[in-house]
């Protein structure tokens, strides 16, 4: 039996810093700040695009993955996004503002409001990212193929 899961990630607004959207998962709802649009791609400064990408265990001790497991007990491998094109190490990571994402996407439990707030960010990273990376390494243990499908909400 192959069983897979969907996380759904709908993005909702965009300027030309970032771009903010939500996911779906295990009953619960986390902000997403992405890195804008771009029709010509800048390393660290833009987003993917809007697709379907399982989501794997990153299985490579590297320096970042050194750092979370210091700071982070629960934490093991980073979440990578596979066959992403002409872009490569997208993981789900925790951050605040646009310029953390590094082309990855953050993780977040309120979003900044623009009217009120002159940064565009998510708030509450550490534990939100906590929530969603235990949800999904527990399926991922357990032998469940994850996907998160990427739907760009506005153009």
């Amino acid at each position: 039996m192959n069983r897979k899961v969907v996380l759904k990630h709908h993005r909702m607004y965009y300027d030309d810093t970032h771009t903010m959207g939500y996911i779906l998962f295990n009953g619960k709802i986390n902000y997403i700040l992405e890195d804008t649009k771009r029709s010509n791609k800048i390393a660290g400064e833009t987003r993917i695009n809007a697709g379907l990408y399982e989501i794997k265990q990153k299985k490579i001790l590297t320096p970042l993955t050194k750092s979370y497991r210091k700071r982070y007990n629960w934490f093991e491998w980073h979440l990578e996004l596979q066959n992403v094109k002409n872009f490569n190490n997208i993981y789900d990571h925790i951050g605040n503002f646009a310029k953390d994402t590094r082309g990855c996407r953050l993780h977040g439990l309120y979003p900044s409001n623009p009217r009120i707030e002159r940064v565009n960010m998510v708030k509450n990273s550490t534990a939100a990212f906590k929530d969603y990376y235990k949800y999904v390494n527990e399926l991922l243990e357990s032998g469940i193929r994850v996907f998160t499908k990427i739907i760009d909400e506005v153009k």
